[in-house]
């Protein structure tokens, strides 16, 4: 579960950092992204761009859960990479953060209700996000077949 997702931004996404709950602890993750200034906050890093928003997901303790990720990558010029974030949750909508151009390339993850979301990959330069993914956790049951979305028609 993430209680909180906390993203640098500006014609760019700077960096991003997540909390997450383990062995029913709050942790929180390293600081993937621009390095440049410090802070006691996270690993001794700080967030460094004209933007900051921290995510507070406050329907955890209510089974608030990610299901969809969505945004805009940027192939050349000086913001190369991850451009535009924006996280859906059973509960609201986180976003969007960043910029969207008219030559971007968009990108949307969905899943399927509860909890498919697992996590988030990608790759990062010492100035932005430069791609991002997903993990997600299957339905593990049959059980489960019974709470997902059916096709319409």
């Amino acid at each position: 579960m993430l209680p909180q997702i906390f993203v640098s931004y500006g014609k760019a996404i700077n960096a991003v950092a997540f909390q997450y709950i383990e062995d029913g602890k709050l942790v929180n993750s390293p600081l993937f992204g621009d390095k440049l200034v410090t802070s006691p906050t996270f690993g001794s890093k700080c967030f460094n761009a004209s933007n900051f928003a921290a995510v507070v997901f406050k329907e955890v303790a209510n089974n608030e859960y990610v299901t969809r990720v969505s945004g805009a990558h940027a192939l050349n010029g000086e913001n190369e990479g991850l451009i535009s974030l924006t996280i859906e949750t059973n509960a609201g909508c986180y976003g969007p953060f960043g910029n969207v151009r008219k030559n971007d390339i968009k990108f949307e993850y969905s899943f399927g209700p509860g909890h498919q979301f697992g996590g988030f990959h990608g790759l990062y330069s010492p100035y932005n996000l430069r791609s991002i993914g997903v993990y997600i956790n299957p339905i593990s049951s049959l059980a489960d077949l019974s709470t997902s979305p059916q096709p319409q028609g």
